[in-house]
């Protein structure tokens, strides 16, 4: 069922975009997640659907550390 899913994901990868920065997108790795080919933003995939609202961006590593040293600054 897994490899079905993923079939039908890589068919239409090609017309999906971020909806942060509306740049294309790739499968990651370890094939849990999109990853916006632009500001690197990850969408996770559950149950082979790729939940790609804003709500529920992932920000790569270095903005989220960027984010923590922001907050460390500001308190």
């Amino acid at each position: 069922m897994e490899n079905e899913h993923l079939q039908r994901l890589l068919e239409i990868i090609d017309i999906l975009a971020c909806p942060a920065c509306k740049n294309g997108v790739m499968l990651s790795d370890d094939k849990t997640a999109l990853i916006c080919e632009g500001c690197g933003k990850r969408y996770r995939i559950w149950k082979g659907i790729p939940i790609m609202l804003l709500e529920e961006i992932e920000l790569p590593e270095d903005e989220c550390s960027e984010d923590v040293q922001q907050d460390a600054k500001g308190s």
